[in-house]
């Protein structure tokens, strides 16, 4: 369990945290915290930090999303296919010309 707690501990001093690992990480830690009573009587604090921390990830990546929604361009608009289009399509003539054509 120490070298789960180093290598979760190496991940958050990490300038950027990869939010998947972390979670795996502490998903294993609380895994062996639940499973063994040896170990839950030698960190009775171990689920409630673990939890914490993982609460804490969780609201920064909530908080990071929201500002990459917040500084990303506008979607772009459809164009609007409701009206039919004014200009004639390949292969045919506009009303304005029906009198020029010889047949």
């Amino acid at each position: 369990m120490r070298d789960k707690l180093e290598e979760l501990e190496t991940e958050l001093t990490k300038q950027r945290l990869s939010f998947a690992r972390t979670m795996a990480i502490a998903a294993s830690i609380m895994t062996i915290v639940g499973g063994g009573t040896a170990a839950l009587a030698n960190s009775p604090k171990a689920a409630e930090t673990i939890m914490m921390i993982i609460r804490l990830v969780g609201d920064d990546k909530e908080k990071e999303e929201q500002e990459r929604l917040r500084l990303a361009p506008p979607p772009k608009a459809l164009p609007d296919f409701s009206k039919p289009s004014a200009n004639p399509t390949f292969g045919e003539f506009a009303d304005d010309l029906d009198d020029d054509v010889p047949f």
